[in-house]
Formats: structure tokens, sequence, C-alpha cells
């Protein structure tokens, strides 16, 4: 853990020094009133799946690789939920975010990325939830996502 977490805090660092732009993808995967979440080796916190996005790849196809790479998954229908501009970490990420309902998932799926995979209640979240991640489900559970914003 102490390991993963060194690398990213260098890796941190390198982005505040380059400053790149990238694109990510995260899914929101949401049945019964139930989201799915994933908890990073590297940090304490649990967002969405998601990742980059390949040179050349899809968007869908980016979301449905992150699914099977984050939760051993496979969804179906993609539907976009909105485009998010994050400037944190010291870099300039745009985020797609999808919605989906059609999904399969392991509980007991660990990577070395990925250290939990839980469904939780929509209403009672873990408090170690990221912002971003947290303000889209506000956004779902209230109708009122903006379709391009701040992450």
């Amino acid at each position: 853990m102490k390991l993963k977490f060194l690398a990213y805090t260098i890796l941190s660092f390198i982005w505040s020094a380059i400053k790149p732009n990238s694109i990510g993808i995260r899914v929101m995967l949401i049945r019964n009133k139930h989201i799915l979440l994933v908890k990073h080796s590297y940090q304490d916190v649990w967002y969405f799946p998601g990742g980059g996005v390949k040179r050349g790849e899809k968007l869908e196809d980016a979301a449905k690789r992150e699914i099977a790479e984050e939760v051993d998954g496979v969804c179906g229908h993609l539907e976009l939920f909105g485009t998010y501009t994050n400037v944190s970490d010291q870099k300039n990420n745009y985020v797609i975010v999808f919605k989906a309902t059609d999904f399969t998932f392991n509980e007991t799926y660990k990577s070395f990325e990925i250290s939990e995979v839980q469904l939780f209640e929509i209403e009672n979240l873990p408090s170690n939830i990221s912002r971003g991640t947290y303000n889209r489900i506000m956004e779902y559970m209230n109708g009122s996502h903006a379709i391009i914003g701040h992450w």
C-alpha cells in the first residue's frame, strides 16, 4: 500500500511539472437504487469505475474495458450522463461520465489497482467518497445534472 501511495505521489509531482491533458471515463452503474463504487489500492476513497481512454479508442469501448478491468464485469447499453473538466491533481483531465443500469460485476474482485468493489444503497453512501463522484450521484438523484460542467 505504501509503495502504491508513493508511486501516486511521484506521478502527481510529475503531472504538476508537465501539466498533461487527458481524457477519462467514469461509469455510474445503477440498479434498484444501488450504485457500484470501487476503492483504489493507493487511495482510501470510493469512486465510479473508470480510467483513461487509450489513443484511438472509442469512448464507449473505453467505458466497457474499464468495467471489465476494474470490477470484472460487463455492461449493456451506456447512456451519456455528462462531460466534465477536472483540474485537480495538477492535471487537465476531461471526464466523460456514462450511466448504465444493465451490468454484471464480481463482488469479490480485487486487482493490483482495485482493493474493493461494492454496491451501495444510493441513499446510504460511504463517507469517504470522492467529491466528483458524490456530486454526480447528487445530480442523478435530483435529476438536474449538467451535460457540461466542472468535476
